[in-house]
Parts: structure tokens; sequence; C-alpha cells
């Protein structure tokens, strides 16, 4: 649930400014930004990005101490996060659990904005904004420079440029946040500082995935989505069946493609997220037979269905898989937290394929 709202966040903050200019992640080409912590986080941040944010390097170390009715955990961070393009490497000096792998939407946030005009995309902004119950405050300054400020999922972020200098966050009572307290801007930064430091064991986050969903991982050029049988039904229809899909409570934040296959996403303010993906149906014969048997099979209006667990991590999710042969797709919907059986089935006869 968590990585949805990340994901959200990311995105309207790349919108802003992908209507100013779409093949930039920020408008400043390079910096040097130091953040301070503030609320139940004590500590600091730096941040060092080149190439418009193409690369982008971060060190976090901070305490966090929160106290829940009369218990108070203390957590320590000490974590460097690198990111060039796609990949990213991140090393963990307290838990000494490092990871790498490919970035999580990154070619879906690229694909968003082509062929759109600056009106469609300052629309898409506002229809994530508006999603997730949020509003524009206005503009306020931030070391003396202009940002826009933005009120979503319970925090204010304070954005100049695609960068965000500040911002606050209030849940329950308990508060965090941090500030900018120096940025230089379009400065000379080694290429050294994006490179990932080879003298650490890395977890490939990427192979951990493959070896869950029962796939054999397979570490040459060929990608393992090179062998997803693309969809032979229309994007278009995809998203005309999107923008006439209501499901009570959700609004629809955005629709792409990516290798063939289609994917929607709905949101129900901060409480839930529900993502509507089309595949091809030949590729449904690619999970892992034991996979499959997790999920409970049933029919429906003549089709049979398939509702199962799709919980990780602590974040609640169901699943739910609807067969079109006609169209030689299947339809798989997931929603976080998770809904009961009924409610999802409830769904399938909006659905307009």
């Amino acid at each position: 649930m968590k990585n949805y709202i990340f994901f959200a966040i990311a995105i309207l903050l790349s919108l802003q400014m992908r209507a100013q200019d779409r093949t930039k992640k920020f408008t400043v080409k390079s910096g040097k930004i130091v953040y301070e912590y503030n609320g139940v986080n004590k500590g600091s941040k730096t941040v060092y990005f080149d190439d418009y944010g193409e690369r982008y390097y971060e060190q976090e170390k901070y305490v966090n101490e929160t106290t829940i009715f009369g218990q108070t955990t203390t957590t320590e961070t000490d974590r460097i996060t690198i990111i060039v393009k796609d990949q990213f490497w991140e090393i963990n000096h307290i838990t000494k659990s490092n990871r790498t792998g490919k970035l999580p939407f990154y070619n879906e946030t690229h694909q968003m904005y082509a062929g759109k005009t600056d009106a469609e995309i300052q629309q898409m902004s506002d229809d994530i904004i508006d999603s997730f119950g949020g509003e524009r405050l206005g503009e306020e300054q931030v070391l003396g420079r202009n940002c826009e400020k933005i009120k979503v999922l319970g925090s204010v972020i304070w954005v100049y440029k695609g960068i965000t200098l500040k911002s606050t966050t209030n849940v329950m009572d308990i508060i965090a946040g941090e500030e900018a307290t120096s940025f230089d801007e379009n400065i000379n930064i080694p290429s050294s500082r994006f490179r990932a430091p080879q003298n650490v064991q890395y977890t490939n986050v990427d192979q951990q995935m493959a070896a869950y969903n029962g796939g054999n991982y397979d570490d040459s050029e060929t990608s393992d989505d090179e062998d997803l049988i693309p969809l032979s039904y229309p994007f278009d229809d995809f998203k005309t069946a999107m923008n006439t899909f209501h499901p009570q409570g959700y609004a629809l934040m955005m629709v792409t493609q990516d290798q063939g296959q289609y994917v929607a996403m709905f949101s129900n303010g901060s409480t839930s997220i529900l993502s509507v993906m089309a595949m091809a149906y030949g590729n449904l014969e690619k999970i892992p037979r034991e996979e499959l048997g997790k999920f409970e099979s049933f029919s429906h209006h003549g089709k049979t269905l398939h509702y199962g667990d799709m919980s990780e991590d602590g974040q609640d999710a169901k699943a739910l898989l609807i067969p079109y042969k006609n169209h030689a797709m299947y339809i798989m919907m997931m929603c976080a937290p998770g809904k009961d059986k009924n409610s999802m089935t409830a769904w399938v006869d909006k659905l307009k394929f």
C-alpha cells in the first residue's frame, strides 16, 4: 500500500515538471541539498543529483523516536541510496541488508507523457491531487526560492522545479518532516558520487522476485519481460473501458501500457488503491501451478474466476483473475488493503470488455 502511495506522489511531482519540460525529472541540472529532519525524526539528509535528476545520491542519518499508548520505540537509520536512470542501489549501514535492482515504474512514468499536451499533463496532475483528496495551497518561499505548496495524504510538500525542499506529515498526531537548510544549484559533481560501492554484497531484488514467482532468473541481456505475450486487444479500447469503470468511491488516477500489457490505477483517497491489469491470455500459463493453487476458483456468470491473497511485507492485498477468452486476455484486479471476494466480484459486472 505504501509503495502505491509513494508512486502516486512521485508521479505527481514528475508531472509538475514534465508540464514545463518533458525530457527532465528536475529542471535544475545538478545540485547538492542538505536537509534537517524534525518531529519524530532527528538527524539529517544530504542529496546530490546531476543530469536533471537522472543520477541521484542520497544519504540519510537519523533517529526515530515514536511513543504510542505509552510505549516508546527508537530506531536508527544510516542509509545511502544511489539511482542512475532505472537502476538503484541501497546500502544500509545498520542492518547490512544492501539491495540493488530496477527502479519500479521507471518506464511507466516516462511513457505517461508520450504524445500528451501541456494541458493534458496538467490535468493528469490535478486528477491525481483530487483522487487523493489533496489541494494546491499557493506558493511559499523556502531558502529564498518560490515553491508550490501542495497538501496530499496527510502531508504538505513544498516543491521547487520538481524538487521537494520541505515536507511535513501528521498521521495520528505523529509529526515528521524535513526542510532544506542549504541548496547549491548547478554545480560540478564528480561522476564517482553516483557509483555504487563495490566492497559490499548486494541482494538483487529482481532475482528475489523472479524466484518468488517461481520463475528462473536469467542474468543475460534478454529481459524476462520479453517472454511475455503482448496483448492483441487495442489499448484505446482498454482506456475506454477504464474511463467507464466506476467502482464506488474510487477515482481513476492513470492508465498506461508497458511490454504489451496494460494497467490502470484507481484511488479511494488515502484508504485504498485498486489496480486493473490486462495481460494476454497465454501469460496465465506462465504463472506456476503452485501459485494458482493458492487462489480459490469459482464460477460467476459463466466465467471461472480466481480469488486469492497477494499480501506481502505486512501489506494486505487481494487479487481477482478474470478471463476474457473472446479477447485472448485476462484481467487481474488487485486491491490494497484487500477487499473480500464478494465485493471484488461485484466489480466484475462493471467491466465493459
